[in-house]
């Protein structure tokens, strides 16, 4: 349409779960809810003389940040026994063994489980109980409280309760945290003076420090194309890092996704570079950035990676690159 288009990121997700920025607005309040319903379910389950067990279920389909935040009850007294994430294969056996160990124990049991748990084959826990998708094609998670405690009761003479945070988890605006109402609005303000300045294609991003003794959070914006096309000329391709770090090795389907053997070098402009030369054809990529794959790898080597970016070196020199 012929105008001028800025675009800036700014981070939001209560899953806490986007490269480029310490943590993401939203996050701090979930987890404060979060962690103070598990006191409030804790005091609940314990005021009680008899044998009970409460299962709550907590947003995350691939992240356990808020999950585990549920464990920040445990500094008062009244966290979890046991939490659940989806970065850990679920084993039901093993499930039913714990709860069964600390009811014994102490005859309660308070369980934070993530909604995104699944089993070694990657098939989520609660998958089998909804056909349903949502807005993007996913699995609509859900039920999953109820469905372990079902499978709770058939091996346990207490009283068991399904428990779902469900939307106050992202919404509850009456636990709000000020530290992450400020920082929101500190993310969106930056993120609008950087476009009237002029400046486009970057994601709003906190940096995390301490200042006096205290927790202190500044924005910087970094650049949202950290992933730039690599330039093809022939067989010879040159790839580029344009986000941060201090080491930065190039690893793809053309090295056996070796994180040691191809160390990009950083010019003065401070772009990482390397050129390698490949043979005709697409080749999977993924940059290694100070040991850490900048979007974690899903299986081992022989089994490939999640959302890999790929060139493609066509005959006569005409490439085409993707993400």
């Amino acid at each position: 349409h012929d105008y001028e288009m800025r675009i800036m990121g700014v981070p939001k997700t209560v899953d806490n779960d986007l490269y480029g920025t310490d943590h993401c607005p939203g996050f701090g309040s979930a987890a404060k809810l979060i962690a103070t319903t598990c006191m409030e379910i804790s005091k609940d389950t314990n005021v009680y003389d008899n044998g009970v067990i409460n299962v709550v279920e907590i947003m995350g389909r691939h992240a356990g940040w808020l999950a585990a935040s549920a464990s920040l009850a445990s500094a008062y007294g009244f966290g979890p026994d046991l939490v659940y994430l989806p970065e850990v294969d679920f084993d039901m056996d093993r499930f039913l063994s714990d709860v069964d160990r600390v009811y014994k124990e102490k005859g309660k049991v308070l369980v934070a489980v993530s909604e995104g748990i699944h089993y070694a084959d990657g098939t989520f826990v609660s998958e089998a109980e909804t056909s349903a998708t949502d807005g993007f094609g996913h699995v609509q998670l859900g039920g999953l409280a109820v469905m372990l405690a079902d499978a709770i009761r058939k091996h346990s003479d207490a009283k068991v309760r399904g428990i779902e945070l469900s939307l106050l988890q992202r919404c509850g605006a009456h636990l709000a945290s000020e530290t992450d109402i400020e920082e929101s609005y500190m993310a969106g303000k930056a993120a609008v003076e950087n476009a009237i300045n002029g400046i486009s294609d970057r994601m709003v991003g906190f940096e995390r420090g301490v200042q006096d003794g205290k927790y202190a959070c500044t924005v910087s914006t970094t650049e949202a194309g950290i992933l730039p096309s690599p330039e093809v000329n022939g067989t010879s391709v040159t790839f580029r890092y344009t986000g941060s770090g201090s080491s930065v090795y190039l690893a793809g389907s053309f090295n056996n996704w070796s994180t040691t053997k191809n160390q990009m070098v950083k010019g003065a402009d401070g772009v990482f570079t390397t050129t390698l030369t490949l043979a005709e054809g697409a080749h999977e990529y993924k940059f290694v950035v100070d040991g850490e794959w900048i979007t974690g790898p899903r299986n081992g080597v022989s089994g490939g990676y999640d959302g890999n970016s790929i060139v493609t070196v066509g005959a006569g020199g005409n490439p085409s690159s993707s993400t």
